[in-house]
């Protein structure tokens, strides 16, 4: 039935422009009758108005507009007359027969297509096996799949490249669905299924940024983007973040619509068939054939050094405990990304008394990256970095107190709590290896506020703050004692964490050994 309601309404109290679209689609359920020109106009900001109102064309049919919209519009043309004029209707035909001979190739090589097409009206017969069987000429009846069968669950399952899982990304400027940045746009890459989400985020961010920064100086940071799943879904909870790709997956992809908003899962009670909402922390194993990865590790006992700072004076003190405490630590070094990995140590994996840290031990890069340092050399040189990173903890304390009581504020920035360990394999044995000691922390990007003998250039909060604390310190040392390269990453609570600091003093500056990001 033709529309007769004009755009606007009757007495135009929707302010359109008061023309009829008999194909235009208004229904009683329809809160505001408007054209898609006069809907645009709307939306528009003033100055855009005008450009869209001479540029735009509109089907006079129903209504809808667009750059490249021809009056009648394909729709309208076709309700109308059932096809397209004969130019419109040959250029279809030939992208459908593009697309026909395109889902009927063979992938990698592939013997033949697994099924074989039937008559029109009848279903695709099984083709025999030991056989191939060539792909029909005639477009028309049921296409069937080109690829063999193992092929299509390799796709299906992603299996083509164990581990890892496609995403498909978009860039939006709001939560608008057609809001896609014109400069980034989209993206589609395989990421590993172990990845955890605030990795991804980083590592899709890093890709974005190899666009944006094309046109503009400063590159998006971690706290000016947002990750967000299919049909805008929000995670911004700590625990989402920390799930790893298949974890959320399979948290996620049984929600209905109207339990997406909720983020939880409904189970139907058992009594007068209501529902009730379940929340749990429990993830599941994520389905696979592969044996579960197990990492070699040694049972180790160690004592600790803990090193506090004076308040009035910053003066350290090193207090080591004379109890032997245990642990498990990793046989064989994380492996980690170049761009991640330190360049003076390795990073182990440990576990004490069911929490997990990351040990670090110096290796003689002189020598080779296989040659360690000597017991002694190395616990002088991590003790320095243990100081370092105590006194940026004790003056943080006092920047954000003074920052406080001037009602500046500031950004959240921690300072990693780290102490060292002098392991023994066992309990009589003298020590043998020195390590530094740090929780494991989330996100392995690190994030630069300063460097050795250069600022950060960047308005962002963090590093304001980052680049006011080094000032202040300076300040409060009375030129005595400068914090450089300063630099950290984010915590399972998504917290900036700063680590591995270097220092400037009047007797020259200090260098660093550790500057991983774990």
């Amino acid at each position: 039935m033709a529309n007769t309601i004009p755009c606007g309404r009757n007495n135009n109290i929707d302010d359109g422009c008061m023309r009829i679209f008999s194909a235009m689609v208004v229904t009683d359920d329809t809160v505001i009758v408007l054209c898609q020109l006069c809907k645009k106009l709307r939306e528009a900001a003033p100055e855009s108005a005008a450009q869209i109102e001479s540029t735009y064309k509109q089907c006079d049919g129903c209504g809808v507009c667009g750059t490249r919209v021809t009056n009648p519009c394909g729709s309208c043309e076709r309700q109308g007359h059932g096809m397209l004029n004969a130019s419109r209707q040959e250029a279809s035909d030939g992208r459908k027969l593009s697309m026909e001979q395109r889902i009927k190739r063979p992938l990698g090589g592939a013997a033949g297509p697994l099924f074989q097409s039937g008559s029109s009206g009848s279903p695709a017969a099984p083709a025999s096996p030991s056989r191939s069987v060539s792909a029909p000429t005639s477009t028309s009846g049921h296409i069937g799949a080109s690829a063999n069968q193992q092929q299509l669950l390799n796709l299906r399952g992603n299996s083509g490249r164990k581990g890892f899982i496609t995403i498909n990304y978009e860039c939006r400027r709001s939560d608008h669905p057609k809001s896609i940045d014109s400069l980034i746009g989209t993206g589609c890459n395989q990421y590993d299924e172990d990845i955890t989400m605030f990795s991804l985020q980083e590592v899709i961010l890093k890709s974005v940024n190899a666009k944006w920064t094309t046109n503009f100086h400063q590159p998006l940071t971690i706290d000016e983007v947002e990750l967000r799943g299919p049909k805008n879904l929000s995670m911004e909870s700590v625990d989402d973040m920390s799930m790893t790709l298949t974890e959320w997956y399979q948290k996620y992809s049984a929600l209905t619509d109207s339990e997406e908003d909720e983020e939880f899962l409904v189970t139907p009670k058992r009594r007068r068939g209501q529902s009730t909402a379940l929340k749990s922390m429990f993830r599941p194993d994520a389905p696979s054939t592969a044996t579960p990865l197990v990492v070699a590790a040694t049972n180790i006992g160690f004592t600790r050094i803990s090193c506090f700072i004076n308040e009035d004076t910053s003066q350290h003190d090193l207090i080591e405990t004379t109890n032997t405490e245990m642990g498990t630590i990793s046989r064989a070094p994380l492996v980690l990304s170049v761009a991640d990995r330190g360049r003076t140590k390795d990073v182990y994996k440990l576990v004490i008394s069911g929490s997990t840290y990351v040990a670090k031990k110096l290796v003689d890069i002189g020598n080779g990256r296989s040659s360690d340092i000597g017991f002694t050399d190395s616990l002088k040189f991590l003790s320095l970095d243990l100081i370092r990173l105590k006194r940026m903890a004790h003056f943080m304390g006092k920047f954000q107190s003074v920052a406080a009581e001037h009602g500046v504020e500031t950004a959240k920035l921690l300072v990693s709590d780290a102490f060292i360990i002098k392991t023994k394999l066992h309990v009589d044995d003298v020590e043998h290896t020195a390590y530094l000691v740090e929780p494991l922390r989330m996100s392995t990007t690190v994030v630069k506020f300063s460097g050795t003998n250069t600022v950060a250039i960047g308005n962002d909060q963090k590093t304001v703050t980052a680049g006011a604390f080094a000032h202040y310190v300076l300040a409060d040392t009375a030129c005595q004692y400068l914090f450089v390269d300063i630099q950290g990453s984010y915590d399972i609570g998504m917290n900036m964490v700063l680590f591995d600091p270097m220092t400037h003093t009047p007797a020259g500056y200090t260098i660093s050994c550790i500057s991983m990001s774990l």
